[in-house]
């Protein structure tokens, strides 16, 4: 009731998208995946490309046959969806306060369990945009649909992109649970905006480096990542 425009895509419109990565983690599940677009476009709306906002929605993650462990692990995975939740939280309070801004919100949506159709790690997926990725862990699924989203949204031509996902303990591992790991190439201006945002709610932002040398570990003998 909020005003925002809800579409939501179901596996064959997946497919028909060449969504790999989306498709891949859900092979495991006896639930089809569902890709959420929500639009909130006023016609007083002052920017002319949209923000994007794209949020990891894995309903339950059970690490897929890379299993987790249960114990202060699994058993918190049905938060796994939090950046789902989040971006569908924005676009209900951009909505409901009728702001000036076109945002579009997407949100890609599935389990990640083991079966027997499960993806196995050593797998080659093709994803939207047309790369190929090895996958060496089921459980970094999050990664695998958040890059369908985020390869989907180049089609709105957005003046800025900014994704939220629960997408690995390494980051508690870094900072603990006092903040929220940043990375990406947004300019400096939306960074320090993004910081200020953080402090004034206590969700602070510790950025990370991005920095080329990275590249490499993206490396793969069989697949282009």
């Amino acid at each position: 009731n909020s005003g925002f425009k809800l579409t939501v895509f179901d596996k064959a419109q997946i497919e028909a998208l060449a969504m790999g990565g989306l498709l891949g983690v859900n092979r495991g599940s006896p639930d089809p995946p569902t890709f959420n677009i929500l639009e909130w476009k006023p016609k007083n709306a002052v920017n002319k490309a949209p923000i994007v906002l794209v949020g990891k929605g894995v309903v339950y993650d059970t690490g897929g046959l890379s299993l987790k462990p249960t114990p202060h692990s699994m058993d918190y995975m049905k938060c796994d969806m939090a950046g789902a939740a989040a971006v569908a939280g924005a676009l209900y309070a951009v909505a409901k306060r009728k702001l000036p801004l076109h945002v579009v919100g997407l949100i890609p949506a599935t389990d990640n369990r083991p079966g027997g159709n499960a993806y196995v790690p050593g797998d080659v997926l093709r994803m939207h945009n047309g790369l190929t990725v090895e996958v060496m862990n089921t459980d970094a699924e999050g990664r695998l649909i958040m890059a369908d989203a985020l390869s989907f949204g180049e089609r709105y031509k957005p003046e800025l992109v900014l994704d939220a996902a629960t997408l690995t303990g390494a980051a508690a591992r870094a900072i603990g649970t006092q903040g929220v790991v940043a990375m990406g190439t947004a300019p400096e201006k939306e960074f320090k905006a993004l910081e200020e945002a953080g402090m004034a709610v206590h969700e602070r932002v510790a950025r990370f480096p991005f920095w080329d040398e990275y590249d490499k570990d993206l490396d793969s003998d069989i697949a282009d990542l």
